[in-house]
């Protein structure tokens, strides 16, 4: 095996679930790690869900430089409320490939935190543009927290456009209460699916 490259398992893994843009071997992760939060599921949620129950019904989307602290707030928010969610908590340098795929794939819900560069195309094969992308491609049901006024990234602002229902948000200078809505809002969608 390269120094840098992900054993084959892991490569398999990302081609099932990301069948586009094949995982390039320079960056590929070297050590991958699963490890998902325990979840509380319906029993309508657990019958959709078809990983496991350690999969959280909620997987939270957003760009780590733009609205990570509002990801972990809302993923505390939720909690208390008796919803688990993702967030994507890995540090850097540490292989993000398995929690994000079984997580992204496995959730009844994804919650995209629309932020100005949503949506860019980085270096890294698990940024916001692979997990829209993932969102779409599948159909996989969204709430769209809009945080910006324009999206930056073409791909976004192509597919996340005004006539797609979305609540307005500015983050968490907006308020406890302006959150407190947000959550009653993605716990509503949720009820939904």
């Amino acid at each position: 095996q390269e120094s840098g490259q992900a054993p084959e398992d892991v490569r398999h893994v990302v081609r099932e679930f990301f069948p586009f843009d094949p995982l390039p071997a320079s960056q590929a992760a070297a050590s991958p790690r699963l490890t998902a939060s325990p979840s509380i599921l319906s029993p309508s949620l657990r019958a959709k869900n078809t990983l496991s129950t350690a999969v959280p019904p909620i997987f939270i989307s957003f760009r780590f430089g733009e609205a990570h602290a509002e990801a972990r707030a809302l993923q505390a928010a939720l909690h208390v409320r008796g919803v688990e969610a993702f967030v994507c908590d890995v540090p850097a340098g540490e292989s993000i490939a398995l929690e994000v795929i079984r997580s992204l794939r496995g959730c009844a819900l994804a919650v995209v935190l629309g932020t100005r560069s949503y949506g860019a195309r980085t270096a890294s094969t698990f940024s916001s543009y692979y997990e829209l992308r993932f969102i779409l491609e599948r159909h996989k049901p969204f709430f769209l927290v809009k945080m910006c006024d324009v999206f930056e990234e073409d791909y976004a602002h192509f597919h996340l456009c005004d006539d797609i229902s979305y609540h307005s948000w500015t983050g968490l200078g907006a308020g406890p209460d302006a959150m407190s809505t947000v959550v009653d809002l993605i716990a509503a969608r949720l009820a939904t699916v």
